[in-house]
C-alpha cells in the first residue's frame, strides 16, 4: 500500500518523494491505495491536508484542481431563508449581509468596509465548491454551504458568516442538472 512520508497540503499533488511501499493486511472495507496504482497519483490532488505517516486511501484523493492564485474557500452555515432552494456545487451567487444593523457585539458601523451600512453586499461573485446535505425545503436546520472568493473578500465574508448575517443570491447556476 502507498504511505506517506511528509506533509502534503490539501490541494496539492503528491510527489513520489512523499511515499512510500508498506505492507497492510488487506481489508475490503478500506480503499486502500495500492503501490502498483501509485503512477496514477499523478492525475489526483491531496482532498485534504494529508499528514506524514497515513496511509493513502481513496477518498484522501480528488481530480479537481488546486485554487486558483488569490482566491479561498470560506464555509458559510445558511439558514432556511438565506438561500435559494436547489443551490448546488459550481452556482455563481453574490453574498449580502442581512440582520438589522443593530445587531451584534457593538461593532463600529464602519466595520467591513461599508459606507455606514448602506452597502450590504459582501461578495459580487462567487462560485459554490461544496454544499452540504439537502436543500430542498424538508427537514429545516443549517445548510453547510462552501464558496469560493477572492481572498481580500474573505475577512468581511467570514466575520457576517460567524454572525448569521449571510445571505447568498443564485446568479446563474451550474448546467449540469
Amino acid at each position: 500500500m502507498v504511505k506517506i512520508t511528509e506533509k502534503v497540503s490539501a490541494g496539492k499533488p503528491i510527489p513520489d518523494s512523499a511515499i512510500e511501499s508498506v505492507m497492510v493486511a488487506e481489508d475490503s472495507g478500506i480503499d486502500y491505495v495500492k503501490w502498483e496504482q501509485r503512477n496514477a497519483l499523478s492525475n489526483y490532488r491531496a482532498a485534504a491536508d494529508l499528514t506524514k505517516g497515513s496511509l493513502l486511501v481513496g477518498s484522501m484523493l480528488t481530480d479537481k484542481k488546486g485554487l486558483p492564485e488569490g482566491k479561498v474557500v470560506v464555509g458559510l452555515s445558511l439558514k432556511d431563508g438565506q438561500y435559494p432552494r436547489g443551490l448546488k456545487a459550481g452556482d455563481v451567487v453574490a453574498a449580502y449581509r442581512v440582520g438589522d444593523a443593530k445587531g451584534g457585539s457593538g461593532g463600529s458601523s464602519g466595520d467591513g468596509g461599508g459606507s455606514g451600512g448602506g452597502d450590504a453586499l459582501l461578495v459580487r461573485s462567487a462560485t459554490v465548491d461544496t454544499v452540504t446535505g439537502t436543500n430542498d425545503g424538508i427537514g429545516g436546520g443549517d445548510l453547510p454551504v462552501a464558496v469560493v472568493v477572492n481572498q481580500d473578500e474573505a475577512p468581511a465574508l467570514t466575520q457576517a458568516a460567524a454572525n448569521g448575517a449571510v445571505s447568498v443570491v443564485r446568479l446563474s447556476t451550474n448546467s449540469g442538472n
